[in-house]
């Protein structure tokens, strides 16, 4: 590349975005200002990070697609933030498509879909051990190597000046709001990665083409983390999607400050999608050979997904425990650093570690629902199959002699064994009483209470349910001592019944519930979502235990990164649903969080405009789709219009394929109408080097989308011309 470029455009993965907005911003793209004669800068078209973190070496691996258009117009380059000195490696398989096929989000389903159950210690480095003051020059390159089609360098700094100093040297140029960035994670001892993009250029008029490179940093740290934060001037970018997969031993919630006012507020920046606990192979099957053996011993799939049109506010996001659990003196020092990034207005601490130890938490007590007289009881698991039948229902009936001739006729008669075996043996057991049921605590207590005699609660009986009343949300203390408590409790799981919020869409809300699979114990999860999930702030994924006790009673624990009088909510409709006749216990997962007709028709419009397309590139056995040419009349923008189309990229090679025509490339002209509401009213497609057939089915398939509403009521005229590659 020249060295008498002017400038050049970046992204950081800390922002972890590409400009997408228009020139006349001006502004920060990540934490770099692309020059005003930039003509077309680099557009990102979706952002996909796999995060491997393995809890026994606390080892991070980092793996980040970057998909951009239009590389032709100038050099450009990304940087990445990390707490420990990183290693960079190519990726030249991307294991992204085989994630989102096995380990799908289901955060955009809609009532249309068809539905299917889901199925010696690193971190020593930590922050702070980049660059010592006084241990060399302000800006110290740890290590270049080419890396695919970028050439990275490993940075460590003292001086934030001096850094951005060299970045504009190695043309990269930052804003002042990017240098602000910059001071910000050289003060935390942050390393830092800026990769410059080297390979092929590429130009908006050559068909927009996507490129797509994906890199792998490891990294030493004592909780997962994602480099989140955004400079100031970053641009809001519509139809920004990030999916994340997680994949480690235990379960975390996406953790991130949001800084208003001077106020720090904690919430959940991304949306869970469905979890899935796969085994090993199934797991290395979608890494690929390539990454197979990255995968940690016991690890599950967690998946997420963020909307979010801008990060204004946010700092970064740490994967912190959804359970509680304690954090001793060891495990304090290991986490204490994180502490800055949740609250990025407060300096380094320096409290001692034992005041900040986090001890176990006590085990929440399962809510019990007992079985009123006049119901007979469910058959209790790890009683004999006998003494339940019959002297259960004995004891109800009044004569157990009665039930057992009863089941023994009833047993000659069908000639069913089961009956005369379990009968047969109820006359053995009904000697012996089962032990009375714990005592029932008053009427006026809707949740279950620990007895000092029995070690399950035992709810109300009746159909009485837990409400989770009015929930306040987190909020950390004014005072430094407690809010540092807060923040390690934080990094330990522990919410302290206060709700964390989720924000992770424009309307700084969730995006509602996942997926959820059919279960015998959640018979009707909206119930218990309307229940349970009337505030529109709760959402999240939880799992569950139910089971029944010796005298027949169901018990339910729930647990997950919800408030505890939501867990009992929960639980009170587990616990309430009626007998368990011959069940054993039930162990699954259940996802909350309201889908309301405006969240439904957020998911519609990121299905219709989703930037998630078939690589344009051709690929062997597989059919190359791009733009060659497109125009729209006032009403709609030219780019909201082929975003939608691109989108469907997949379905329109499948067109052109399904004729099986022998020439390797072709086009085909679309022209149509799309009226007031955003539905297509006119069409007609011709073909050029293409079977009509194939013209056919591209306009039909067209003719089925929806596209936002022109401004104004107009009827937008669209020109879209598309072409075809078959694979070599």
């Amino acid at each position: 590349m020249s060295s008498r470029l002017r400038f050049v455009f970046g992204l950081t993965l800390a922002a972890a975005v590409l400009c997408l907005a228009p020139l006349r911003h001006a502004r920060a793209c990540g934490m770099f200002v692309p020059s005003l004669k930039v003509k077309a800068p680099p557009r990102m078209e979706q952002e996909r990070t796999l995060i491997v973190w393995d809890a026994s070496t606390r080892r991070q691996q980092f793996v980040r697609e970057v998909r951009f258009t239009n590389t032709g117009e100038l050099p450009f380059g990304f940087i990445v933030t990390t707490p420990s000195r990183p290693e960079v490696n190519d990726v030249k398989s991307a294991p992204f498509d085989a994630l989102e096929s096995s380990f799908p989000h289901t955060l955009l389903d809609t009532p249309d879909d068809h539905i299917r159950a889901p199925g010696s210690k690193g971190g020593d480095e930590g922050f702070g051990r980049g660059a010592p003051a006084g241990a060399g020059p302000p800006v110290q390159v740890l290590e270049k190597k080419r890396v695919g089609d970028f050439t990275s360098f490993v940075l460590a700094a003292t001086d934030g000046k001096a850094l951005g100093d060299w970045l504009k040297k190695n043309q990269f140029r930052a804003s002042e709001a990017g240098q602000r960035w910059i001071d910000r994670y050289v003060k935390l001892g942050f390393f830092f990665v800026a990769l410059r993009y080297e390979g092929k250029k590429q130009k908006a008029a050559d068909g927009e083409g996507l490129v797509s490179r994906t890199v792998r940093l490891s990294f030493d740290t004592a909780l997962p983390y994602y480099p989140y934060h955004e400079p100031d001037d970053a641009p809001e970018q519509r139809g920004r999607e990030l999916q994340v997969w997680l994949v480690t031993q235990g379960l975390h919630q996406p953790l991130a400050p949001h800084v208003s006012g001077g106020e720090v507020s904690i919430h959940r920046a991304w949306s869970e999608g469905t979890r899935y606990d796969a085994s090993p192979s199934e797991i290395a099957s979608a890494f690929g050979t390539e990454l197979a053996s990255l995968v940690p011993s016991g690890a599950r799939v967690m998946t997420f997904g963020d909307w979010k049109e801008h990060r204004h506010g946010f700092g970064d996001l740490v994967l912190a425990p959804a359970t509680p659990e304690g954090c001793d003196a060891a495990c304090v020092n290991a986490r204490r650093p994180l502490m800055a990034l949740l609250d990025p207005t407060a300096a380094a601490r320096a409290a001692d570690a034992a005041q900040l130890v986090v001890p176990p938490p006590v085990p929440r007590a399962p809510t019990t629902r007992a079985i009123p007289q006049n119901q007979p009881p469910a058959i209790a698991t790890g009683s004999p199959l006998g003494n339940a039948l019959s002297c259960s229902l004995g004891k109800a009936t009044g004569s157990p002699a009665l039930v057992l001739a009863a089941v023994i006729a009833l047993g000659l008669f069908r000639r069913r064994r089961v009956l005369l075996v379990a009968a047969l043996a109820g006359l053995g057991a009904c000697g012996t009483q089962p032990p009375p049921p714990p005592p029932t605590p008053p009427p006026s207590s809707a949740v279950a209470t620990a007895s000092a005699a029995a070690a399950v609660a035992v709810a109300e009986p009746g159909p009485g349910l837990v409400s989770p009343g009015k929930l306040d949300a987190h909020v950390l203390p004014a005072e430094r001592p407690a809010r540092d408590k807060a923040l390690m409790r934080l990094l330990a799981g522990h919410g302290d019944d206060k709700l964390i919020p989720v924000w992770s869409t424009p309307m700084q809300r969730g995006i509602g519930h996942a997926r959820n699979a059919a279960s015998n114990a959640v018979r009707a999860p909206e119930e218990i979502e309307r229940h349970c999930a009337e505030d529109s702030r709760v959402e999240g994924t939880v799992t569950y235990v139910v089971d029944s006790d010796e005298s027949g009673a169901t018990r339910a624990k729930v647990e997950g990164p919800l408030p505890g009088p939501v867990l009992a909510c929960i639980e009170s409709h587990l616990a309430g649903a009626g007998p368990r006749i011959g069940r054993g216990a039930e162990a699954g997962r259940l996802s909350l969080g309201v889908i309301s007709p405006e969240t439904m028709n957020l998911r519609r419009r990121i299905k219709e405009s989703k930037l998630v397309a078939a690589s344009s590139l051709p690929r062997p056995g597989l059919i190359g789709v791009k733009r060659i040419s497109s125009t729209a009349s006032a009403g709609l923008p030219r780019e909201v219009v082929d975003r939608v189309l691109r989108a469907q990229f997949a379905r329109f090679g499948h067109c052109y394929e399904s004729d099986q025509h022998p020439a390797a490339r072709g086009q085909v002209t679309l022209k149509f109408d799309i009226g007031p509401g955003g539905r297509v009213t006119a069409m007609a497609a011709s073909a050029g080097d293409v079977a009509g057939s194939t013209a056919l089915c591209i306009g039909n398939a067209v003719r089925g989308l929806s596209f936002p509403s022109p401004e104004g009521g107009r009827t937008v005229k669209v020109t879209h011309t598309l072409g075809f590659e078959r694979g070599k």
